[in-house]
C-alpha cells in the first residue's frame, strides 16, 4: 500500500492524504498494513467520487475510501497517528535510492 501510494504521488507529482484506519483490521500491525502485498486490492484515483461509489455500490463491489489527492506531501495516518508524512520530492528521492544505503 505505501509503495503503491508513493508511486502514485511520484507519477502525479502531487501529494495524497490517506487514513488507513478503515482497512487495518485488529490483527494487522502498522508495518503489515503498509507493506504487505495483499491480492486483489486496487488503489484508484477518481475525479467524481460519488459517481464511482454509486457504480460500485450498484454492482455490490466492496470498497473503502482512503483519502484524497492534494498538497505536496504523502501523508499516511492511522486515525490521529501520522505514520508517514514526506514531501513528494523526498518520496521520489527515497524511492530511487538503493535499500542498502539504509541497511549499513
Amino acid at each position: 500500500l505505501a509503495v503503491a501510494l508513493a508511486e502514485m504521488v511520484i507519477g502525479g507529482d502531487i501529494g495524497a492524504d490517506v487514513d488507513i484506519k478503515k482497512i487495518m483490521g485488529e490483527a494487522l500491525r502498522e508495518d503489515v498494513a503498509l507493506f504487505s502485498e495483499s491480492n486483489t486490492r486496487w488503489i484508484v484515483e477518481v475525479e467524481n467520487r460519488s459517481e464511482v461509489e454509486k457504480i460500485l455500490n450498484s454492482n455490490k463491489i466492496p470498497f473503502t475510501y482512503l483519502g484524497k489527492v492534494d498538497g505536496k506531501n504523502l501523508r499516511i495516518s492511522l486515525g490521529n497517528k501520522v505514520l508517514i508524512d514526506k514531501g513528494v520530492e523526498e518520496v521520489r528521492r527515497l524511492w530511487h535510492e538503493p535499500l542498502w544505503h539504509y541497511m549499513g
